[in-house]
């Protein structure tokens, strides 16, 4: 990388963070709850730099809430108590994509979703393509400075993203983010942890108290309770391997290759012996009509299955 491209990358990341944290301004301000040591610390900010002040006001423009703020009686920073306290790093870190993700919603960004079962592939304004397995809901908002995407808890997608250096390409989830630095990457928000994998290029992920590590092709990360764990992903035409109509597994438990495919299935499965749960699998299976599924997982597992209810499939040991 060339050193304009450097410099370009560092500006362009100063502005995201000058963004980050207008936001963050913005959704304090507007709490019910908001303090005058809070208020304090906002002057403070504001009358920080010229910078300060253009990303604040491009941010209230763009959120549509100049109006609602009433930032008036902002005490000047001359006037603020030394003793009055800051906000810790981490609460305010771990604040900022409820802070993006309730002001993407109120002000109503695109929102593309797929039902139970369902994959689709959608193209945003930008060039980006946008893959959404089952279950999945995404919010987008573009901006002159930055592209960001909420994907809410449950969903996965896989994202081949257009590069353009000036506005960075941001994933946020419960446990963090993913920034795309000119590459295609895949992200599953778990409920207690958000799983990326990378299959082109580089991807920077930030968990809430902005300890950021970046992720090379063929690696993934684990992001949960303020933590990264990095590890070697799958081989790239196996990551997201459901945009064709394939699951892969290597190794993971029966009780894990259970819960993953009952995001897909209309008919939930479950264990009828518990001593199966730990069971270590490696199979490709193919979406497509439950019954046929549920044959070739029995065959290759030795297991047989039973349908109990219209909503229940139970698996059993074949003998």
């Amino acid at each position: 990388m060339s050193t304009h491209d450097l410099d370009s990358h560092r500006q362009a990341k100063l502005q995201e963070q000058m963004e980050d944290a207008a936001i963050e301004w913005i959704a304090r301000l507007r709490a019910s709850d908001v303090t005058d040591a809070e208020r304090a610390d906002f002057a403070e900010w504001l009358a920080a730099s010229d910078a300060h002040k253009r990303a604040f006001d491009d941010m209230a423009a763009l959120w549509g809430v100049t109006s609602q703020l009433d930032v008036s009686d902002v005490a000047p920073p001359a006037a603020r108590n030394s003793s009055s306290r800051r906000w810790a790093p981490m609460a305010l870190a771990a604040s900022l994509f409820l802070a993006f993700a309730a002001l993407l919603l109120v002000n109503g960004g695109d929102t593309y979703r797929t039902e139970l079962g369902e994959q689709r592939r959608v193209v945003l304004s930008d060039g980006s393509s946008v893959y959404l397995n089952t279950e999945t809901t995404i919010e987008v908002r573009f901006s002159r400075a930055a592209r960001e995407v909420v994907l809410q808890t449950g969903g996965e997608a896989y994202f081949e993203v257009a590069r353009e250096a000036r506005r960075p390409f941001t994933v946020h989830t419960t446990h963090g983010t993913a920034e795309a630095l000119g590459t295609a990457f895949n992200v599953f928000a778990h409920t207690t942890h958000t799983a990326v994998a990378v299959t082109e290029g580089r991807v920077g992920v930030t968990i809430p108290d902005g300890d950021t590590s970046t992720l090379q092709a063929r690696q993934s990360a684990r992001l949960a309770e303020g933590e990264v764990a990095l590890e070697d992903a799958a081989r790239p035409a196996d990551i997201a391997a459901w945009r064709t109509g394939r699951l892969v597994y290597d190794g993971i438990t029966l009780e894990a290759l259970v819960e993953d495919l009952n995001r897909y299935l209309p008919k939930p499965m479950s264990l009828a012996d518990t001593s199966l749960a730990d069971m270590s699998v490696s199979a490709v299976l193919t979406l497509q009509e439950q019954d046929a599924m549920l044959d070739a997982l029995a065959r290759s597992l030795d297991l047989r299955w039973t349908t109990v209810s219209d909503n229940l499939i139970l698996l059993h040991p074949a003998h």
